[in-house]
């Protein structure tokens, strides 16, 4: 959670609105809103960023807005929020509960996706099945020299 804001909305508003009035009283830019934050007894620094941010809100100056900044803060949050999710199912094998309460599952068997993965899959289930046989017990050469346990030994013939 944020911090709440020092200063209200509506006394930021008319900070920037004061120094847009005085500006024609000033030399500068800079030097209207030192005066204004002076009298205001406010950094000059926190009053620029007001004034600035309200450029870019009003379309006299290129930036990202105030609404903008939002809508990607909340984009932010709810693709950390997925990700998580996400996490968490394929942490658990494809079973997970939503917030919601609704049980999500893996693609289904009649998705795209499923059947994109469906050789992968067996591929790797194969595989894992060869190393889990290969290392249950040895394999035997051909010619006999290896005994059941893979040791090198007689295997009962003479020759």
């Amino acid at each position: 959670m944020s911090r709440p804001a020092r200063y209200p909305p509506p006394f930021r508003a008319s900070a920037v609105e004061r120094v847009r009035r005085a500006r024609s009283g000033h030399a500068s830019t800079t030097a209207t809103i030192k005066a204004v934050a002076a009298e205001l007894g406010i950094n000059a620094a926190t009053l620029r960023g007001w004034v600035h941010q309200a450029e870019i809100d009003s379309g006299h100056r290129d930036g990202t807005t105030t609404a903008e900044r939002q809508e990607l803060f909340r984009l932010r949050i709810e693709h950390a929020a997925l990700r998580r999710a996400l996490d968490k199912v394929t942490s658990t094998g494809g079973h997970a509960t939503s917030a919601t309460g609704r049980a999500t599952q893996a693609p289904g068997p009649t998705s795209p996706q499923a059947r994109a993965d469906q050789p992968t899959r067996a591929v790797a289930a194969a595989r894992v099945d060869q190393l889990g046989t290969a290392r249950s017990r040895p394999q035997r050469r051909v010619g006999g020299s290896l005994s059941q346990d893979g040791t090198e030994g007689d295997d009962g013939i003479r020759g």
